[in-house]
């Protein structure tokens, strides 16, 4: 399934809203409304009881790298995590070993991860079988 960078946003904010959030896609306005570029890292903010996530969302065919990830984590502070969601591909190694040195702060979701958490929380099994292998049938023992 082929969809634009602004779907894949608003897939993600479905997904956490979901598994339990109160989300925003884009960034507030001063005239109340939400904007999706230049919104400095952050694509979807969640908020579920204390929790106050941020997420960045990466609708690349190629790898997100280590300055994506850095930059992103760096504004992050207003959150108590950021999640970086590859929609379509995963991270390079040294962007992996950047996040494993901050696991409290930063966590990376690979288009597995993301479809895994997309079948369990948004889409039915027979939504999966109408959609042609839109998605790997299970892909659970992936990480």
């Amino acid at each position: 399934v082929r969809f634009s960078w602004q779907q894949a946003e608003d897939l993600v904010g479905k997904l956490f809203e979901k598994k339990g959030y109160s989300i925003t896609v884009g960034v507030p306005t001063a005239d109340g409304g939400t904007k999706r570029q230049g919104d400095f890292g952050i694509d979807v903010e969640a908020k579920n009881g204390k929790e106050y996530l941020g997420i960045q969302v990466k609708h690349w065919s190629m790898d997100v790298g280590f300055e994506d990830v850095a930059k992103t984590l760096g504004v992050a502070q207003k959150f108590n995590k950021v999640i970086i969601v590859s929609t379509k591909s995963g991270f390079t190694s040294q962007a992996l070993q950047h996040a494993e040195k901050n696991p409290y702060l930063i966590e990376l979701w690979d288009s597995n991860k993301f479809k895994n958490e997309l079948r369990q929380h948004v889409i039915s099994s027979t939504n999966i079988e109408k959609s042609k292998g839109a998605l790997p049938k299970d892909t659970k023992n992936e990480s």
